[in-house]
């Protein structure tokens, strides 16, 4: 039979400056004794095997950490891609609600596999079509009360055309006049001749007698006690007369 050392003995050469070198050409070995012959026999092994076997290994734990590191980072990137396209979606569609409901078109939000990402769709869908609606009714409010706006100017043109009503308008904010050709002609005038015009214009060509009670008559009415401003004067014709 043999006899079997427990003890390993291994073997570094000297030379060498580096531990991890002077281990791959150590030697590891075995004292063996035949009982049989008395025979001790050393059976040995080159340490460069283990290292080589362990150098292996640690390329190989390395080479697969690094591609489930690099699967992880495209993996997380395709996930972020994935989570933030319907979101990137619905930002650039609410940014530009207004401009898209004004031309008409229909705005769709994207549906998501998310339920917090398909609420807030929902959401922006719902809301959407309220604006919709509610900027159709409103432009059609506002049609409708540009063509009632013509027409009852269309009309007040055509009883002021009839009639040969001289008007004025006076913004007193302002201070502005505006009067119509008719009530230039009637104090002999055009409207170029008159231009600009202001209050001035009209007060420089009230009879002086008339103008008293006029001011009284306008300030009575913006103390409330008048509904309306109504009187008569006379204004100075351009040829010197006076006119009703």
């Amino acid at each position: 039979g043999l006899n079997v050392s427990n003890k390993l003995n291994i073997h570094f050469p000297i030379t060498y400056k580096s531990t991890m070198m002077g281990w791959r050409k150590g030697i590891y070995s075995y004292n063996i004794i035949d009982q049989a012959s008395g025979q001790n026999l050393v059976a040995t092994i080159k340490s460069s095997v283990i290292v080589d076997a362990i150098e292996k290994d640690r390329t190989e734990k390395f080479l697969l950490l690094t591609f489930l590191l690099l699967l992880g980072l495209f993996l997380s990137k395709v996930l972020a891609h994935w989570l933030a396209k319907p979101l990137r979606v619905m930002i650039l569609l609410s940014n530009n609600i207004e401009k898209i409901i004004g031309s008409d078109e229909k705005i769709i939000y994207p549906n998501s596999n998310i339920r917090e990402f398909q609420q807030l769709s929902d959401s922006l869908q719902s809301m959407s079509i309220n604006l919709s609606e509610s900027l159709k009714i409103e432009q059609l409010f506002h049609h409708n009360l540009e063509k009632e706006v013509k027409k009852r100017t269309e009309e007040l043109s055509l009883v002021i055309d009839s009639t040969g009503m001289g008007i004025w308008d006076w913004y007193i904010e302002t201070g502005v006049v505006v009067v119509n050709e008719r009530w230039a002609e009637i104090i002999g005038y055009t409207l170029d001749e008159l231009s600009p015009i202001t209050i001035d214009t009209w007060l420089g060509r009230c009879h002086p007698d008339d103008l008293i009670e006029s001011g009284r008559l306008l300030e009575e009415y913006w103390q409330g006690k008048h509904p309306l401003y109504v009187f008569e004067l006379r204004m100075k014709h351009k040829q010197g007369h006076w006119v009703w």
